[in-house]
């Protein structure tokens, strides 16, 4: 009982489960993160459906967002422009 106890206190604190009395343990979904990944998504479709209409390659694309993770200054962190290929 007290190393499952244990477990779910430490999958508490690393963010991966959330604890209700009444729910009990339940994965732990950013679901704001994930709402705005969706909309990021949305726009960039149409950022890149008008690129496309003006020949500009996927190379040049990754080039231009590159540069503006070095301009946000995220390049250091997980996701950031050094992740592109």
């Amino acid at each position: 009982m007290h190393t499952v106890n244990k477990a779910y206190t430490i999958l508490k604190q690393e963010g991966y489960v959330k604890l209700d009395r009444r729910k009990g343990a339940v994965v732990a979904v950013d679901a704001d993160r994930m709402k705005a990944i969706e909309d990021l998504t949305v726009q960039m479709r149409v950022i890149l459906a008008e690129a496309v209409c003006r020949n500009i390659s996927c190379k040049e694309i990754h080039e231009v967002m590159d540069q503006i993770f070095r301009e946000f200054s995220c390049c250091n962190k997980e996701g950031g422009a050094n992740d592109v290929v």
